[in-house]
């Protein structure tokens, strides 16, 4: 439910709470979530980038994978959302995409980069936005409204929440690892 994501207060999942932040702060925290992604990726052994610890969905990699497609897809969305009178923005899979853009055979620094450039190029179309720049809209399936704003909030609470899961699979990985060493 992005709608509670961005304006119901704090995540109980991740903790973050996408409303409370001022709109202008938001290019930075994008830009500060990417670094984060990038220490991940590039400080983390690949194997254990790759792993689906108790048969996760997505392994701390395909999760990046995702972050950096939401970063790519919603930069442009807002691109049309600010030429476009209420665009029809249609459904992006991204069940899918973790399968057909091949995420879990990423390279983990070359996603680190395509993460830290999409987030940069994003933060980039949000910086000096007024009031109406930011409250323009478009239209997602079954009349999902979004604002530019909304949309902004979406993708810095997705950076963080995802950050949040592949740093939980990561420890599930090294403690199940350093479990089957001690047998």
């Amino acid at each position: 439910d992005w709608v509670g994501v961005v304006a119901g207060g704090p995540c109980a999942e991740c903790g973050l709470d996408a409303g409370a932040t001022p709109r202008g702060e938001l290019p930075d925290e994008l830009r500060r979530a990417a670094r984060a992604w990038a220490t991940l990726l590039t400080d983390t052994p690949v194997t254990r980038l790759r792993a689906r610890p108790h048969g996760t969905a997505w392994s701390a990699l395909e999760y990046g994978g995702h972050v950096d497609g939401v970063l790519e897809v919603f930069g442009l969305r807002v691109d049309r959302m600010m030429v476009e009178d209420g665009p029809e923005l249609g459904w992006w899979d991204h069940e899918a995409a973790v399968l057909d853009d091949s995420y879990q055979q990423r390279d983990p620094a070359g996603l680190a980069h395509d993460i830290e450039r999409d987030s940069a190029a994003l933060s980039a179309r949000l910086m000096g936005l007024d009031d109406a720049q930011w409250s323009r809209t478009g239209m997602r399936r079954a009349g999902e409204r979004f604002t530019v704003e909304g949309l902004a909030r979406f993708a810095w609470h997705e950076s963080v929440h995802h950050l949040h899961d592949a740093s939980r699979l990561l420890a599930e990985s090294w403690t199940a690892a350093a479990l089957s060493t001690a047998d």
